[in-house]
């Protein structure tokens, strides 16, 4: 049941032409039931309203947007990939107003930032679904593809690592740079050797090579004593030792 259509007003061609916004219009859409707009006090909501407003965080977000494209809204319907993007974009240049200003005061602009990071979040999944349903691939996998990636250059987190050790922010800065530098050559011998299109969107790499190339980093940087050990292995990370990697 819908309150909505008591607020808008249509010409006799049944277009839309305006529409009067209650006051409480907030609160009554976050209810369990409807509140106003001339719709019957007390009706209740549908099961599918109430199990999506029951929903949070991402997992609403998640639902929303997918329901947008399953659905489908006519207006998703219209919208294509570098539309969302430039919107997504102008997001991120007001919310970063809205960070500068939360730097500036504490606690007295919280309420805006939220909103624009709302609004990051919401472009950033709407961008995400509309790729995936204009070329052709699944929602998830794009997920999936930056969830793998971050976790084969955190080895060190103990929920999905393989026992390496990071200490400080330059250990894992270190060990997430050499592992994007195998990345990148394993992905470019594939490539020469004629086999990128068939390990496409695979770009696993093995945990003992990435172990055995950390712990060569930490080996070699402890030969100069006197030297700071992270300044050694950011130095052959640079070039002095890239020969090997």
């Amino acid at each position: 049941m819908s309150y909505l259509p008591s607020f808008l007003r249509r010409n006799e061609k049944g277009k839309i032409v305006s529409a009067e916004v209650p006051a409480d219009l907030h609160a009554s859409w976050e209810s369990l039931s409807p509140s106003g707009g001339g719709a019957k006090q007390g009706a209740p909501r549908s099961p599918q309203r109430i199990a999506h407003l029951n929903l949070k965080g991402s997992r609403r977000m998640e639902n929303l947007v997918g329901e947008l494209g399953d659905t489908p809204c006519p207006w998703t319907e219209t919208v294509r990939p570098m539309t969302m993007l430039g919107w997504l974009k102008s997001e991120c240049r007001e919310v970063a107003v809205e960070i500068r200003e939360t730097m500036r005061n504490p606690g007295s602009n919280l309420e805006n930032l939220k909103n624009e990071l709302g609004d990051i979040l919401f472009d950033a999944h709407m961008l995400n679904m509309i790729c995936a349903r204009d070329f052709g691939f699944g929602r998830d996998e794009a997920f999936d593809i930056g969830c793998k990636k971050v976790e084969r250059r955190t080895p060190y987190m103990k929920s999905w690592g393989d026992g390496t050790v990071a200490e400080t922010r330059e250990d894992a800065e270190t060990i997430w740079q050499t592992i994007k530098k195998i990345e990148k050559q394993e992905a470019a011998a594939e490539a020469e050797a004629g086999t990128a299109d068939e390990g496409k969107g695979n770009t696993a790499v093995p945990a003992q090579s990435i172990k055995e190339t950390i712990a060569r980093i930490y080996e070699d940087a402890q030969l100069d004593e006197g030297t700071n050990t992270l300044l050694l292995a950011g130095a052959w990370l640079a070039g002095v030792g890239c020969g090997v990697l």
